[in-house]
């Protein structure tokens, strides 16, 4: 009871404040706002294309694939996010990856886990793989989001967490280029890591961002030339809604 009260008596003079604009009023468990909690909850119900995860209008979707989709056909099987790469989402995913505020970590983790779990593919999932950083990203970069949030999301759903694949090429920066270029950036920059098997697996792929969804493709290639029967893809946020034309990927 007193440190019930004491809580109370410090709120008062300090009221909690939201994790993610700073302004006072913060409440439950992820310490967001009621005006951030809106934001995440519209973008976490938006409806996106269950094959790549772009945003898409339920009508736009028809045999379990968007337009682009059906032009495309992607080699990921199905794909669940978080949201789009909008507002609180946005800032709480570029606070944790490039400014290493952790305690985003178990929240973006849960909620990639609980989109997880809603996907018509969820029991078919054996494990949980992340999308590798080349090792000069990892120096730069205080936080590996892809793995860390995969091994939140493997947590979750109690699945084993595989780093099956590794970046041996890194290349040059994505930002600023088309769909086509991206896939061409990307291709031959993983591998399986030696020492691996897979037999008819049915994996789940796991990054932060997904904005035309290149990367994921190629990995997803690489998974299946090592025996995985389907990969699914699960990101945090979807950054764009485009196959073609010059993207800009998100920046701290």
């Amino acid at each position: 009871m007193f440190e019930l009260l004491l809580q109370s008596a410090v709120d008062l003079v300090f009221p909690p404040r939201c994790v993610v604009c700073d302004e006072p009023g913060e409440s439950g468990d992820e310490g967001l706002c009621l005006l951030c909690r809106q934001s995440v909850d519209g973008g976490r119900s938006a409806a996106a294309c269950p094959r790549c995860g772009a945003g898409a209008a339920p009508f736009a979707v028809a045999h379990g694939s968007c337009a682009r989709c059906r032009r495309h056909s992607p080699i990921v099987d199905g794909t669940v996010r978080v949201g789009p790469y909008t507002e609180a989402l946005a800032h709480m995913l570029r606070a944790y990856k490039f400014r290493a505020q952790e305690r985003f970590e178990p929240i973006l983790g849960r909620w990639l886990a609980e989109a997880v779990d809603d996907a018509p593919w969820r029991d078919d999932l054996e494990a949980v793989v992340p999308v590798p950083a080349h090792w000069t990203k990892r120096i730069v970069r205080p936080v590996q989001v892809a793995a860390r949030i995969g091994a939140v999301v493997a947590k979750h759903l109690g699945l084993p967490f595989a780093q099956l694949l590794c970046r041996p090429r890194s290349g040059p920066t994505q930002v600023g280029l088309t769909y086509t270029q991206r896939l061409q950036n990307v291709k031959g920059a993983f591998r399986v890591r030696r020492g691996f098997k897979m037999t008819s697996a049915k994996l789940l792929l796991v990054d932060d961002v997904r904005t035309t969804g290149a990367t994921l493709a190629e990995c997803a290639r690489v998974l299946r030339r090592g025996g995985a029967k389907r990969v699914f893809a699960g990101a945090v946020v979807c950054a764009d809604t485009s196959h073609a034309g010059t993207v800009a990927s998100p920046q701290p």
